[in-house]
C-alpha cells in the first residue's frame, strides 16, 4: 500500500473534477470528467463496438490483464431490453452487450463494467460523484465494486444531498472498509467496521427479491461507455487515510432519524428525483422526498391489500364450487353404492287406463282403421283399443 496523503484534502467532497491517472497504451491519455454536477456525463459515442486490439503494453504488477477473470456473461439483447424498460434506461445510454466468450475482464477502452443492481439503485448514464470518487481512490474500475457496495454509496452521497451534509471517501472510509471479495477476482465491497452504520440496509430475509442481491450478479454484466475511468481489471491500492478525517460528519449523521437513514428510502424514486445522481436538484429537504416515499408506500401497501382481498374472494367462490360438485358427486356414489332405482309408482305401469292410453297415442295410428269381414279378429285388448277411439 502506498500513502496518500492529499487524499484527506479531498475526501470530504461530492463535487470537484474526477480525473482518471491512468493511460492504457493504444488509448492515449484518459479524458477528463466534470463532475461539478455530483456525478459523470455520458455524452461520447461508441464508434466500433467491435474488439481490437494492438500496441497493448505488458501488464504491470498490479494487473491482470491477459487473465481472464469471472464467468461467461449470460446477459443478452432479450434480457438488456428489459433492463431498459424496468429501469427507464434512456435511448441514447450506450452499453454493449458482451459476447458469448466475453469475460468481466474484457472491457475496452473507456468502457466500465455494469451490472444490473448499478440501474436499480439508480444509476442511469452518470457514474454517482461517490462511486467515481471512491474508485479513483482506489485506482480501479468502478465496476470492481459490488452492487451492494455501489448501493450503499448511492445511499450515501443521496443523504447528503438531501439533508445539506457533505460525505466524502473520508466518510466512507470512517464506517467501511474496503476489502476483497471472496473468490479472488479482484472484486471490492464495503465491509462495516463495527459501530452504527451511516445507512441502514434491509435485513437479510427481504434481499433475495432484489436483483442487488443477486447470487448470480457477476453472470449478469454489460459494459458501458464511461470516459475517464480505469480500463484494466488491476488490484486496488486501498489508501491509507486516517478514518477519523470523517468522524465529525459521520456523527452529525447518527443524529438523524433512523428512517431518514434507510437505504430503500434512500434509493427511491422520491429521493432520486430529488438528489444530483439524476442530475435535478430541487432544493427540497430529506423530509418531502421521506413523505413522499411514505406516501407511495401506502398507495403500494393499499394495492397489495386489494389484490389480497380479490384473491381471497376468489379462492372462497373456488372452494364452494368444490364442494358443491363434491357433495352431487358424492350422492351420485351413495346412489350406485346402494344399488337403487328411481321407482315407479305401480299404478302408472299397471293401470289398464294407463297401458291403453299409451298404445293408443304411440303405437296405433291416428286413423280408425276398419277390419274386413272374415279377418281373424285381433286379440280383445286390441279390440278394446281401436273401439275406443
Amino acid at each position: 500500500m502506498k500513502s496518500k496523503p492529499d487524499l484527506a484534502l479531498d475526501s470530504s467532497s461530492i463535487g470537484g473534477r474526477v480525473r482518471s491517472k491512468k493511460q492504457i497504451s493504444g488509448a492515449g491519455p484518459s479524458e477528463s470528467m466534470d463532475s461539478s454536477g455530483s456525478s459523470l456525463d455520458l455524452t461520447a459515442e461508441v464508434e466500433n463496438p467491435s474488439r481490437a486490439v494492438t500496441g497493448v503494453a505488458p501488464p504491470s504488477p498490479r494487473t491482470n490483464m491477459f487473465l481472464p477473470v469471472g464467468p461467461l456473461s449470460s446477459v443478452r439483447v432479450e434480457e438488456f431490453a428489459s433492463w431498459r424498460v424496468r429501469y427507464y434506461l434512456p435511448d441514447d445510454v450506450l452499453i454493449r452487450i458482451s459476447g458469448p466468450i466475453d469475460r468481466i475482464s474484457d472491457l475496452e477502452a473507456d468502457e466500465v463494467p455494469v451490472y444490473e443492481g448499478f440501474f436499480e439503485s439508480g444509476f442511469r448514464d452518470r457514474v454517482p460523484s461517490l462511486v467515481a470518487k471512491v474508485s479513483e481512490a482506489l485506482e480501479i474500475s468502478p465496476g470492481q465494486l459490488n452492487p451492494p457496495s455501489w448501493r450503499i454509496l448511492v445511499a450515501l452521497q443521496n443523504l447528503g444531498d438531501l439533508e445539506g451534509l457533505t460525505i466524502g471517501v473520508a466518510e466512507v472510509l470512517y464506517s467501511y472498509a474496503i476489502t476483497p471479495l471472496n473468490g479472488g477476482e479482484q472484486r471490492y465491497h464495503l465491509r462495516p467496521r463495527g459501530g452504527e452504520l451511516p445507512v441502514q440496509e434491509v435485513v437479510k430475509k427481504e434481499r433475495k427479491r432484489l436483483p442487488v442481491f443477486d447470487g448470480h450478479w457477476t453472470e449478469k454484466f454489460a459494459f458501458m461507455y464511461l470516459p475517464g475511468f480505469s480500463t484494466v481489471w488491476c488490484t486496488a491500492d486501498i489508501p491509507s487515510v486516517d478514518p477519523s478525517l470523517g468522524e465529525k460528519t459521520i456523527k452529525q449523521v447518527l443524529e438523524l432519524p433512523v428512517e431518514c437513514r434507510q437505504v430503500p428510502f434512500l434509493v427511491s424514486k422520491e429521493s432520486l428525483e430529488r438528489c444530483s445522481i439524476w442530475g435535478n436538484m430541487s432544493g427540497s429537504k430529506g423530509d418531502e422526498a421521506l413523505a413522499e416515499y411514505k406516501k407511495a408506500l401506502e398507495v403500494m401497501s393499499a394495492k397489495k391489500t386489494v389484490a389480497g382481498s380479490l384473491d381471497e374472494v376468489q379462492f372462497i367462490k373456488r372452494n364452494k364450487r368444490q364442494a358443491t360438485t363434491a357433495l352431487a358427486s358424492s350422492s351420485k356414489k351413495k346412489s350406485r353404492a346402494s344399488g337403487s332405482t328411481p321407482k315407479v309408482s305401480p299404478s302408472s305401469s299397471s293401470d289398464p287406463a294407463t297401458v291403453l292410453a299409451n298404445l293408443n297415442t304411440k303405437v296405433f295410428p291416428l286413423t280408425p282403421v276398419i277390419i274386413p269381414k272374415g279377418v281373424l279378429q285381433p286379440p280383445s285388448y286390441s279390440s278394446r283399443v281401436i273401439s275406443s277411439r
